[in-house]
């Protein structure tokens, strides 16, 4: 089996425990449940065992993700070898992001009451870390549309034109309706599970 196919396997496994996490996290009501900025610390605080569980295996999918896209990188030229290499940067901040957030947000939590400016200096940060990792999914999308359209490339035209639409729409109707967009973002995944199916199947 060469490099980039393992890589594909690795892209599919870490879009998949993601994705079973981001669930996960409905179901408990860490999203979809409208709540304000002060009640959330009480939810984590009463749910910590839950989330820290969820956590750490998200923070397990990002980085079987960023294998994968090292991987990618060491077997790339010109102009993907970039994006490969911002999308570790990205994957390794989301990594970094959830560390800290499993180190540090429990102690900060059980002084929240006495000392809020713990948690809410750390949680700044931390989402400032995470708001900047996202940007990856970007160029994980310009990744998946130039192996869609260049010659020979790994995902099949019309798979890949269908799986675009369906993701733009389903965002289209989280931002459109009641529904969270991290739930209906969801189909974002497919992105990284259709391109690392490509590679696996791909022999060359």
């Amino acid at each position: 089996m060469n490099e980039n196919r393992l890589a594909g396997i690795l892209l599919i496994v870490g879009a998949l425990i993601t994705i079973v996490t981001i669930l996960f996290e409905y179901k408990i009501g860490w999203i979809g449940v409208d709540r304000t900025r002060s009640e959330t610390p009480q939810f984590l605080l009463e749910n910590w065992n839950r989330m820290k569980f969820i956590w750490s295996w998200q923070t397990f999918g990002y980085f079987i993700s960023t294998l994968a896209y090292f991987v990618f990188f060491k077997n790339s030229q010109g102009i993907l070898s970039l994006f490969w290499s911002i999308l570790i940067l990205c994957e390794c901040l989301k990594v970094v992001a959830m560390c800290l957030t499993l180190g540090s947000y429990q102690p900060a939590l059980e002084v929240f009451s006495s000392n809020p400016e713990v948690f809410n200096t750390i949680g700044g940060g931390i989402r400032t870390l995470y708001a900047t990792a996202q940007l990856g999914g970007l160029f994980l999308m310009v990744v998946f549309i130039i192996e869609t359209f260049k010659k020979n490339g790994v995902v099949h035209k019309w798979m890949g034109i269908t799986i675009l639409a369906f993701v733009l729409i389903a965002i289209g109707i989280g931002v459109a309706t009641t529904i969270p967009v991290k739930v209906t973002g969801t189909s974002s995944f497919l992105i990284p599970i259709v391109l690392g199916l490509g590679y696996l199947k791909n022999k060359n």
